[in-house]
């Protein structure tokens, strides 16, 4: 049967469906919270309602599938993506948090593709409708929050992280970032556009779908997202219909249209911002998403094979960046390293080859085909292979539109599975599970860290200032912060706030008598400067540490950026004009597990320093 005749059965075969009516209804309104990454007020924010929706609709899937004798369906690629990546990572060790990153795969690629593969064969149109209620509870919350916060705003990782639901003060709809909710947009909006044209002609469904198709678009608030999403619309739309054809190109241009008008101007300078690959605040560097991606494929060279396990990407991509630069303040969002990347150094360049070759041949498997789910699920999947270069789909909320896309192009290609035979794929993947928890974190050193020394300008005019305070010059020091020793400092002494130790309470500003260091400096002239401190961070909940200069009746903080485990320079964001004479400088405690070497204070606004200053 071909693939075309094949959707087409489908469609009449789901509308009289021998499994329960309410089943059917079941799965449909969980595959709703699904796509959110709402978070519960239980158990510290562990348990996202996404994750108990899956549960129940999961159970009640197996087990009237269980009870009735009938087969599940999954794809052989599916199992063998599975099998190797439990095997690389029970090679590579990586300890307990990396099991629970390992389970999070399994349970998408096996029981999701499951109870996704059973809906979209049984309840297609449910599905669509489950999808749409989605991004209309995505876009509502979403126009709220431009209305609040402003179209685009975004919060620091460190503090989407705090946030108790999940999201907050920030332009997310109900996901925990901009990007997160973009991917989704995007990826729901290629999903639903070819159910929208149906072949008896309508006025009022095609304006309709041109109108929905801009309303969409110009919530986009990603612009290299949106780019790839334009890119994928005019490839999807000559594939639909002459007319499809007409309403999706007419929606991009009138889109574009309303971007060049002058009430959008925030709007354009927000797609613009996020659209260049380059920072706004230092032109021609790297953004740190890209930059995290070269590091990673260093990562990935130095073990190739295996990685260095999942879970473990944070704790050594900031030994990785080698001469690229390391990134002087945060310009990152939650969810926003390269997937391929992080795969990479985790999983191993053959994992990756191998969920590529997966996903390349589900979207070829009816790449002919004129059927609305096949053209849905390729432009997903195609979708998907490209955005992996700029985000990481494979988290709660985000993950279940690419795997209902692989679900859905996989056709008649799924194995049928009584129980028994599917416990007898389950059981292996359980134990290899259990196996990769229950095995020692293993010690990786990627490489031998070296002390490295800023070269400064040979040629300095009298009145540039290159002032450096060192950990060891500290005036004053109260707990938690204690000094201590490390041979890659400048000196062998650094400050730090072990974890554990603690930090200032929610209603407490950082301040000396909470844990900090004061440092007395000098300068000769007038001068309007930039500080920078060299940090080492232990992970995203040790990331920040604030500083204030003098009399100043707030704190600045420095950090919320992604690389842990290594020495590196960031920026205190903002210039500071000084008076000639003496300063005070205290560095004090936001959270624990941080380490700190180096201050350097200098009028060379340009320069930023990479290595020991001496």
């Amino acid at each position: 049967m071909s693939s075309k005749n094949f959707h087409r059965s489908k469609k009449r075969s789901s509308k009289a469906s021998s499994h329960p009516e309410w089943l059917l209804w079941l799965c449909a309104i969980c595959l709703v919270p699904m796509f959110t990454q709402i978070r519960l007020p239980l158990w510290g924010g562990k348990l996202a309602l996404g994750d108990l929706a899956f549960l129940v609709a999961f159970l009640a899937f197996a087990i009237t599938t269980i009870l009735q004798k009938r087969n599940f369906f999954l794809a052989d690629g599916i199992v063998l993506l599975l099998g190797f990546g439990g095997i690389v990572s029970l090679c590579a060790g990586p300890g307990k948090g990396g099991a629970f990153e390992l389970a999070q795969l399994f349970q998408q690629f096996f029981g999701g593709f499951l109870l996704l593969k059973f809906l979209v064969s049984e309840a297609p149109r449910r599905t669509c409708v489950a999808v749409a209620v989605a991004l209309l509870l995505n876009s509502a919350t979403a126009l709220a929050q431009v209305f609040r916060y402003g179209f685009g705003a975004v919060l620091p990782p460190a503090d989407v992280l705090a946030v108790p639901w999940g999201f907050g003060g920030a332009f997310t709809g109900l996901f925990r970032s901009r990007t997160a909710l973009a991917f989704f947009q995007a990826t729901a909006l290629l999903w639903l556009l070819p159910h929208c044209f149906p072949k008896r002609f309508s006025w009022w469904k095609s304006i309709g779908a041109t109108l929905f198709t801009m309303a969409v678009l110009l919530s986009i608030a990603h612009g290299q997202i949106l780019f790839l999403t334009v890119l994928l619309l005019s490839i999807l739309a000559t594939s639909i219909s002459r007319r499809a054809a007409i309403c999706i190109i007419g929606a991009i241009l009138l889109s574009g249209a309303a971007l060049m008008l002058p009430p959008c101007v925030h709007h354009r300078t927000v797609i613009l911002a996020s659209l260049s690959p380059l920072k706004t605040k230092y032109p021609g560097e790297l953004k740190t998403n890209h930059l995290d991606f070269a590091a990673a494929l260093r990562m990935a060279r130095k073990r190739p094979l295996k990685g260095v396990g999942p879970g473990r990407y944070q704790e050594f991509i900031g030994q990785c960046y080698g001469d690229l630069p390391n990134p002087s303040w945060n310009d990152i969002e939650t969810d926003t390293q390269a997937s391929w990347g992080i795969l990479a150094g985790c999983y191993g360049i053959p994992f990756v080859l191998l969920l590529f070759f997966l996903l390349a041949r589900q979207a070829g498997r009816n790449l002919t085909s004129s059927a609305p789910l096949a053209q849905s699920a390729n432009a997903v999947i195609l979708f998907t292979i490209l955005a992996m270069f700029l985000t990481d789909p494979w988290t709660r909320g985000t993950c279940w539109m690419p795997l209902l896309a692989i679900a859905a192009a996989d056709g008649r290609k799924s194995r049928p599975y009584t129980f028994p035979l599917l416990l007898c794929v389950a059981i292996p993947l359980s134990i290899l599970l259990c196996a990769v928890f229950l095995r020692p974190k293993a010690e990786i050193r990627l490489n031998t860290p070296v002390r490295t020394i800023t070269q400064k300008p040979q040629f300095l005019a009298a009145n540039d200032l290159f002032l450096i305070l060192d950990a060891e010059e500290a005036k004053n020091i109260t707990a938690p912060v204690e000094k201590g020793t490390d041979s890659t400092a400048a000196k062998n002494t650094i400050l730090k706030i072990p974890d554990g130790k603690g930090n200032p309470k929610e209603d407490q500003l950082p301040a000396m008598e909470f844990g900090g260091a004061a440092f007395e400096f000098e300068v000769p002239e007038d001068a309007t400067v930039r500080i920078w401190v060299r940090v080492w961070w232990s992970g995203s909940c040790g990331n920040t540490i604030n500083l204030r200069l003098d009399d100043e009746k707030s704190s600045h903080t420095i950090g919320n950026d992604g690389m842990y485990g290594s020495w590196h320079w960031l920026e205190a964001g903002t210039t500071f004009s000084l008076k000639a004479g003496k300063h005070t400088l205290e560095l004090l405690n936001r959270e624990d597990g941080i380490q700190f070497d180096q201050m350097l204070i200098t009028n060379q606004l340009n320069y930023v320093p990479q290595g020991i200053e001496e």
